[in-house]
């Protein structure tokens, strides 16, 4: 019986680890790009959408302030949920625009932004559904 209890229960802690394991779909993704003028730059604004070509200015990702350095990077936490069907690879399409305060004749400024970047894109994989929950569940004895 000892025996048969370890078991069940060293079977219990995979089931429970691998469960762990196999929920875990947290992707990171890292994006780069070069920026040639920076004059009256705030910040960049990351999209994405469902098909090559967008339309993406509904599905913003992330804002990027402009912090003056050189090289922008962004790969600071951002959340998005991509779904489908499981067992399947859903692309979403990225794009970038750069944002700032344009200097207007009358001495004001207007918040415009440029139009988008090249278009990047990246497959998502989405992991097939996990084992349903084992029911009536129960230890049976003979006597």
């Amino acid at each position: 019986m000892k025996k048969f209890l370890t078991t069940l229960f060293v079977t219990i802690f995979l089931l429970f680890s691998w469960t762990a394991f196999a929920a875990d779909t947290t992707k990171t993704l890292t994006f780069e790009w070069d920026q040639t003028d920076t004059t009256n730059l705030k910040e960049w604004r990351l999209y994405w959408g469902d098909a090559a070509g967008g339309p993406y200015d509904t599905q913003e990702v992330a804002v990027i302030p402009f912090d003056g350095s050189a090289g922008p990077t962004y790969s600071s936490p951002a959340d998005a949920t991509v779904s489908g069907p499981q067992g399947t690879t859903v692309t979403k399409f990225f794009v970038l625009v750069a944002c700032g305060d344009i200097p207007q004749e009358d001495g004001t400024t207007n918040y415009e932004c440029s139009g988008n970047s090249n278009e990047v894109s990246h497959a998502f994989w989405i992991p097939a559904g996990q084992f349903s929950v084992p029911i009536q569940f129960k230890i049976v004895t003979t006597p």
